[in-house]
Protein backbone atom coordinates (compact mmCIF):
# COMPACT_ATOMS: atom_id res chain seq x y z
CA UNK A 1 0.00 0.00 0.00
CA UNK A 2 1.18 3.50 -0.84
CA UNK A 3 1.97 6.14 1.76
CA UNK A 4 0.73 8.90 -0.56
CA UNK A 5 -2.40 10.56 0.82
CA UNK A 6 -4.87 11.92 -1.72
CA UNK A 7 -8.02 13.99 -1.19
CA UNK A 8 -10.60 14.41 -3.97
CA UNK A 9 -12.49 17.58 -3.11
CA UNK A 10 -15.48 19.28 -4.69
CA UNK A 11 -16.72 22.83 -4.22
CA UNK A 12 -13.20 24.16 -3.72
CA UNK A 13 -13.78 27.45 -5.51
CA UNK A 14 -14.57 29.44 -2.36
CA UNK A 15 -15.62 29.37 1.26
CA UNK A 16 -15.52 26.18 3.30
CA UNK A 17 -14.44 24.03 0.35
CA UNK A 18 -11.44 26.25 -0.38
CA UNK A 19 -10.54 26.40 3.30
CA UNK A 20 -10.70 22.62 3.64
CA UNK A 21 -8.54 22.20 0.54
CA UNK A 22 -5.92 24.56 1.99
CA UNK A 23 -5.86 22.63 5.27
CA UNK A 24 -5.59 19.25 3.53
CA UNK A 25 -2.69 20.55 1.42
CA UNK A 26 -0.96 21.87 4.57
CA UNK A 27 -1.42 18.42 6.14
CA UNK A 28 0.51 16.87 3.25
CA UNK A 29 -2.31 15.55 1.09
CA UNK A 30 -2.22 15.63 -2.70
CA UNK A 31 -5.44 17.55 -3.34
CA UNK A 32 -7.61 17.33 -6.45
CA UNK A 33 -9.61 20.55 -6.75
CA UNK A 34 -13.00 20.53 -8.48
CA UNK A 35 -15.39 23.44 -8.87
CA UNK A 36 -17.86 24.60 -11.52
CA UNK A 37 -16.10 27.97 -11.54
CA UNK A 38 -12.58 29.07 -12.46
CA UNK A 39 -11.89 29.98 -8.81
CA UNK A 40 -10.43 26.54 -8.18
CA UNK A 41 -7.79 27.39 -10.79
CA UNK A 42 -6.83 30.41 -8.67
CA UNK A 43 -6.60 28.18 -5.60
CA UNK A 44 -4.37 25.74 -7.51
CA UNK A 45 -2.07 28.64 -8.38
CA UNK A 46 -1.98 29.64 -4.70
CA UNK A 47 -1.18 26.11 -3.51
CA UNK A 48 1.16 24.83 -6.22
CA UNK A 49 1.81 27.44 -8.86
CA UNK A 50 -1.00 26.07 -11.10
CA UNK A 51 -1.06 22.64 -12.65
CA UNK A 52 -4.32 22.29 -14.52
CA UNK A 53 -5.32 18.83 -15.74
CA UNK A 54 -8.69 19.92 -17.12
CA UNK A 55 -10.17 17.69 -19.77
CA UNK A 56 -10.13 19.22 -23.22
CA UNK A 57 -12.03 17.66 -26.10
Amino acid sequence: MSDIRVALMTGTGQGIGAGCAREMAKAGYKVSLMSPSERSVNLAAELWGYRSTRYRS
